[in-house]
């Protein structure tokens, strides 16, 4: 059964050149003559995903890139008339991943009115996140984003903010949580940034480095024991600590139970492989999701990265951290089965967090 599908209507076409980012090599992907999703590629998708859903579950569907806003407001006001069509009652959580430089009232005034669930991307104040997240002028992006933040926010939409830990923010971790509190960001998350052997340009966090940051960021936040500042990362923990499931995909080995396609219809395991073409499963226009799912390439991949969440079998914190994304894998070794590269990182935080709640509890 499919869980969630993510969709890029634009591939990773953006309209900014953030230094980290995964896709910079790879734009000739993108397929720019193409540009936004045709409607009879969404269509089969959706029409074809019909057969792959549990109807007791909600689906959740993601809009993501490259930049998802700039394949504009009358795609996804054609894209929801096509779920209501295709898949009648089914209860589905929409949710859209955006750089925020595009956002206005009309986007906020749809969000609001289709229960769009929008993320946006900070990395912490103006002088962390304008180091690296700049536009195609090489302008820093902060004071864009973060209107597009509060407008967002004016609109009581439930924004999410995920911010990237890069060798320029990673020894600020108050700076941090101060930014959070002194803006009232409540929902937040973080992901560690690492490079491919093949497009290193010395943004990867070390391990040690990793370490430090994220379990002084822990304790700040735990002691200031704010509830209205949410990190995703440390309440997943606490829940898997606690006996229940984590949310994230990341921790909860639930990458097999989702699909992802870009704007000409290849199909993905998840977003972020769609810079590997190599890893594509099929073209939703040639070929049927059934076939696609039965292919000899899905089964390959899907035996591997069951191989390499295997491999963690016996690890004490396997059932809470889910064995680590498969994309990083992939992105650094070539290779689904591959070594977690932050595998060290979540072992330690796990234990910091496991001795505060143990001691906390005493």
């Amino acid at each position: 059964m499919i869980s969630k599908i993510l969709i890029l209507p634009v591939g990773v076409t953006c309209n900014l050149k953030c230094g980290y980012c995964v896709n910079n090599s790879q734009r000739d992907f993108a397929h720019f003559e193409s540009k936004v999703m045709k409607e009879n590629i969404l269509r089969k998708i959706f029409f074809e995903a019909k057969l792959f859903v549990d109807y007791n579950k909600k689906l959740t569907i993601i809009w993501n890139g490259g930049e998802s806003t700039l394949a504009g407001l009358d795609f996804y006001k054609m894209a929801v008339g096509l779920e209501r069509e295709i898949f009648g009652d089914l209860e589905i959580d929409n949710g859209i991943q955006t750089n925020g430089t595009l956002i206005d009232d009309k986007w906020c005034d749809f969000f609001k009115k289709e229960n769009f669930g929008p993320s946006i991307s900070l990395d912490g104040p103006s002088w962390l996140h304008d180091q690296l997240r700049r536009d195609a002028r090489d302008n820093g992006t902060y004071d864009s984003v973060f209107r597009s933040y509060q407008l967002m926010k004016s609109y009581k939409l439930r924004v999410g903010v995920l911010g990237v830990i890069t060798p320029f923010n990673v020894n600020y971790p108050k700076e941090i949580m101060d930014w959070l509190e002194e803006n009232n960001i409540t929902s937040w998350d973080f992901l560690l940034s690492f490079e491919p052997p093949e497009s290193d340009n010395g943004l990867s966090v070390s391990n040690s480095k990793a370490i430090d940051f994220t379990t002084k960021l822990f304790d700040i936040w735990f002691e200031r024991n704010n509830p209205k500042i949410r990190i995703r990362t440390f309440r997943d923990m606490i829940r898997s600590e606690l006996g229940y499931k984590p949310v994230l995909c990341s921790w909860q080995r639930g990458c097999l139970k989702y699909i992802s396609f870009d704007n000409l219809g290849n199909a993905f395991l998840c977003t972020k492989f769609h810079i590997y073409p190599e890893t594509s499963y099929g073209n939703i226009i040639e070929q049927s999701l059934l076939d696609i799912l039965n292919s000899q390439k899905v089964e390959m991949i899907n035996r591997e990265v069951s191989n390499g969440q295997y491999e963690c079998r016996n690890c004490e914190w396997v059932n809470a951290c889910g064995s680590g994304c498969s994309f990083t894998r992939y992105a650094v070794y070539k290779k689904f089965d591959a070594p977690f590269v932050h595998c060290e990182v979540r072992k330690t935080l796990f234990q910091h967090i496991r001795q505060k709640i143990r001691k906390m509890s005493k």
